[in-house]
């Protein structure tokens, strides 16, 4: 108890406590309400209550755990580390699923949300900065469905009319991409089990932009409700089909994570071993570690470190053109990986692609197949995706665009069409649910 009194021996801690503590209790209260959205009824059963109560007990513990360590610098970065593997210790011995585009529920409740208050707690602990009022922002339950990581968490300086003017938009961008893109088209999701690699392909490319959409959108509505509360977090997607190549891709994917990785693993081996790519190489095994422990993540993290680096030897030549190639053929590429914990089903996709009988007319067929037996409603979300990403990849010399914020988006004509389309094609059918959330 004594490690909790010192907290509140000065004032700045306990106005940041305060500042912490109260869109914990606001978040609590919109979770709630959420929760009875999804089940129809106002309920606060166990497993609920474990939901809620569970992130902030073990993040008590884990911050008791860390200032016992705080001043032995060995001890706290090996503790740093082992709160980040915390979520693959876990996936390793199945009590937390694998991150492959499907529901990510942990199935012990008990650990509901580790992936991401683990996270954060780990980076705050490694940076030795790692606060009492920061306990309340880690277990938030809103920020556990599917983060952000919340590597920031800062006062809003302008007033409630203003920032529901600014935040709003966010939220309602965020609703349309969740339920009028993503979640018609998890209908794709089904297309895992395909051998064909024209098929393959259209699947990885699918579901990438699946997962962007639904990612995506869940972090834009927590982004906006969170800026209209006054507290400013991090904005996870910046644009990410804006970027010329997968370096600048991963930088404006799922951001918060970058930036963990970044403190956790890429500075501290850059400055040991002096070796840039070897240093690429450690961050992305420790990022496919954080998303599922299986072979399959290996590869992908193997895969996307070489792409890395060869994409950066490029861009040292000046070449700009071939960057952009290597992006729109690795991304979805390393999807393939990324999808299939299947291993045996996985090596014969990628051994089929060096069979030239499966670039055959039976291979097309079955792409066509797949194309025109998809329902029309899953057709129309999926066109209007691939219009927002063509709009962020080929309008970068618009301004709007170019922000990289999704101001093109929040006018007031992107906004009034969005409406009209949301009217036009909410079907209320699909799956709904974080593809990132709840491990």
């Amino acid at each position: 108890m004594k490690h909790i009194q010192k907290i509140f021996e000065t004032k700045s801690n306990k106005t940041y406590f305060i500042f912490a503590l109260a869109p914990y209790f606001i978040s609590l209260v919109i979770f709630i309400f959420l929760n009875f959205y999804n089940s129809g009824v106002l309920s606060f059963e166990l497993d609920f209550l474990l939901k809620i109560l569970s992130p902030l007990f073990f993040s008590l513990s884990f911050f008791m755990i860390y200032r016992a360590f705080a001043k032995i610098k060995i001890l706290r970065n090996l503790f740093s580390y082992s709160l980040f593997f915390l979520i693959s210790i876990f996936s390793f011995l199945g009590l937390a699923s694998n991150i492959n585009g499907s529901h990510a529920e942990t199935s012990n409740i008990f650990i509901y949300g580790l992936s991401f208050y683990s996270a954060l707690l780990a980076f705050k602990a490694h940076q030795n900065n790692l606060q009492f009022s920061d306990l309340f922002v880690a277990s938030n339950p809103l920020l556990l469905i599917s983060g952000p990581i919340s590597v920031f968490f800062s006062k809003v300086s302008f007033g409630l009319s203003k920032r529901i003017n600014y935040f709003f938009p966010f939220i309602f961008i965020g609703f349309f991409f969740f339920k009028v893109i993503s979640a018609p088209m998890t209908y794709y999701l089904n297309m895992v089990s395909f051998t064909e690699p024209l098929t393959i392909l259209l699947f990885a490319f699918l579901f990438r932009v699946f997962l962007y959409f639904n990612f995506a959108g869940i972090s834009l509505m927590i982004f906006g409700i969170f800026g209209i509360l006054g507290r400013r977090i991090p904005l996870n997607f910046t644009q990410p089909f804006s970027s010329r190549n997968v370096i600048e891709f991963w930088r404006s994917w799922h951001v918060t994570l970058s930036i963990v990785l970044r403190e956790l693993f890429f500075l501290p081996s850059k400055k040991k071993f002096n070796s840039t790519y070897l240093s690429i190489f450690i961050v992305y095994l420790a990022s496919a570690a954080w998303h599922g422990m299986s072979l399959n993540f290996i590869f992908w993290g193997f895969f996307h470190a070489s792409i890395f680096i060869l994409t950066s030897f490029i861009l040292k030549k000046g070449l700009k053109i071939l960057p952009i190639a290597i992006f729109l053929i690795a991304i979805p590429f390393g999807d393939i990986m990324f999808t299939d914990t299947n291993i045996p089903r996985l090596l014969i996709k990628l051994s089929n692609f060096w069979s030239i009988d499966f670039y055959s007319g039976l291979s097309m067929s079955s792409f066509l197949v797949a194309i025109l037996e998809t329902p029309k409603y899953v057709l129309a979300s999926t066109l209007v995706a691939l219009f927002i990403i063509s709009v962020e990849f080929f309008g970068m010399r618009n301004k709007l665009v170019a922000k990289r914020n999704y101001k093109f988006l929040r006018t007031n004509l992107s906004l009034s069409i969005m409406l009209i389309l949301m009217v036009l094609l909410i079907s209320g059918q699909g799956w709904e649910y974080a593809a990132y959330g709840q491990r």
